[in-house]
């Protein structure tokens, strides 16, 4: 029985030695030359569940040399390739002894003519063959721009996306004043509606690209369908008489990682704070820096603190024009304490400063103030008529 096992194993090894020397002469890239061989070894690791003892000298010898060959085509590196069959090794070795008792040991090479054979488990060799998997298609998908001829950037590129479809209803109270007299009270307010409620489907797309520039520097892009004269939501209202959807840059950053507890935002990104839609909303980018720091405590708490600097509207200032730039100013700190993997708690406190974003009333016979009034107003924001000293 031993010598039938032998002489079909040494067939097998014969075939493999074969199929080696036709590789290495084949006329084709080195990253297909490796792929065939590790087709090889993976097939030379699987024949051996076929008969439930193996020659471990034979086994280990084509192993071996279809490693070594993966070294040269440039699939594996040399220190990989040593580690991997040395672990195969020590694997084998752990088996043995886990699998066989010191009697039936000694029975397998008390007879120094026999052959030395080795009982290797099918999930010995199933993990043989997945490390080989691994350490290969690591290194092929690295290679990736060179089998494919295309440029190393398009790996650091990532797109991204999304659409949303929805039903809006806007309400107004029952005892809002009439348009007219709002708009006879609030000069300029052009308030166009206070009491009729609206009912609209809404649409909302976007396309972001990230560019992954480094290990700790990443640029974004964001573009996005709707309305562009609101800073709040891109949400544009549809109807065949709205004409085309309106397609514009909503978002562009740059993000800094250099450490695993600091990340540094500039430009225009999304909102770097915890927080909730009571406070933002979640459409809502930011304009400017931010800075978030989050300093392990223990396995357990996590701190994070954020501060920033957030330009609302640039206003250029003269002897005629007494308003200034508007600015927000915000800082934020808090804890996050993780119960197990999927259970955690997060508190936090922030601080927000407003500057200049207040309306002044124009001194009489004056428009130096006029500045100050909002680009943009949301409802439920206090108003006041500016120049009601100008009679």
């Amino acid at each position: 029985m031993l010598k039938i096992e032998f002489e079909v194993e040494s067939d097998v090894m014969k075939k493999n030695t074969a199929y080696i020397s036709e590789i290495k002469k084949m006329d084709t890239p080195k990253q297909l030359r490796g792929i065939l061989l590790l087709v090889l070894l993976a097939l030379n690791l699987s024949n051996a569940h076929a008969d439930e003892r193996e020659s471990l000298e034979q086994l280990r010898a084509t192993t071996t040399n279809l490693i070594d060959l993966l070294v040269q085509e440039g699939v594996l590196n040399k220190d990989k390739a040593e580690a991997l069959i040395k672990k195969a090794k020590q694997d084998a070795t752990n088996q043995l002894k886990q699998v066989k008792s010191d009697k039936e040991v000694a029975e397998f090479i008390q007879d120094e003519k026999s052959v030395r054979v080795q009982y290797v488990p099918e999930h010995v060799k199933k993990e043989m063959r997945e490390d080989v998997e691994k350490e290969v298609m690591a290194k092929l998908n690295y290679k990736a721009e060179e089998r494919l001829a295309m440029p190393t950037w398009i790996d650091r590129i990532t797109v991204k996306g999304d659409v949303r479809l929805r039903y809006q209803n806007d309400s107004f109270g029952s005892n809002n004043a009439p348009i007219a007299v709002l708009n006879n009270t609030f000069r300029d307010a052009n308030i166009t509606n206070s009491t009729e409620d609206r009912d609209r489907l809404r649409v909302r797309a976007r396309l972001g690209v990230d560019a992954q520039v480094n290990d700790w520097l990443k640029a974004g892009l964001r573009f996005t369908t709707g309305l562009f004269f609101t800073p709040v939501t891109p949400n544009q209202t549809e109807g065949i008489a709205q004409g085309k959807y309106q397609f514009g840059l909503d978002a562009a950053y740059i993000e800094a990682k250099p450490f695993d507890w600091l990340k540094i935002d500039g430009g225009r990104f999304a909102n770097p704070f915890f927080n909730t839609d009571l406070v933002w909303d979640p459409d809502l980018n930011f304009d400017g820096f931010a800075a978030t720091f989050k300093p392990k405590i223990n396995d357990k708490l996590t701190s994070f603190t954020t501060i920033g600097a957030f330009p609302i509207e640039e206003v250029q200032s003269s002897e005629v024009n007494d308003a200034k730039d508007k600015w927000l100013y915000a800082l934020q700190t808090g804890v996050k304490w993780n119960f197990n993997k999927k259970s955690n708690v997060k508190i936090g406190v922030a601080y927000y400063d407003y500057e200049n974003v207040e309306g002044q009333s124009n001194p009489t016979g004056l428009d130096t103030f006029s500045g100050t009034v909002p680009a943009f107003r949301q409802r439920g924001n206090n108003t006041f008529d500016i120049n009601q000293l100008n009679g």
